[in-house]
């Protein structure tokens, strides 16, 4: 099952900046990582970035060290305000994160 081993923190997103939110997690066979705001699944396009921070996920994975997943709200807006949310999962088993 996949295993958060640094969960998400409070973020204090200064508008018209970057807002950066990160978890690690940590799991094998290596989970898929999903992004969310309240209810809406986040994708990669002009507002939000989603990266797996350093491009080092297969050097960690098989180091056994937890990857850091990360999404960018860039030039974050008053309605980005709310909560964000990270779904790690494999093998039809989700674990969340808020």
């Amino acid at each position: 099952m996949p295993e958060f081993t640094s969960g998400l923190r409070p973020v204090q997103a200064v508008q018209g900046r970057n807002a950066k939110f990160e978890v690690e997690v940590d799991g094998q066979p290596p989970p898929t990582i999903t992004w969310y705001k309240g209810a809406r699944e986040l994708t990669d396009g002009p507002h939000y970035e989603m990266t797996r921070e350093g491009n080092r996920y297969e050097e960690h994975q098989s180091a056994g060290l937890p990857t850091s997943c990360v999404v960018f709200v860039l030039v974050f807006n008053a309605w980005d305000s709310g909560c964000f949310q990270v779904h790690p999962e494999h093998q039809g088993l989700l674990r969340r994160g808020r």
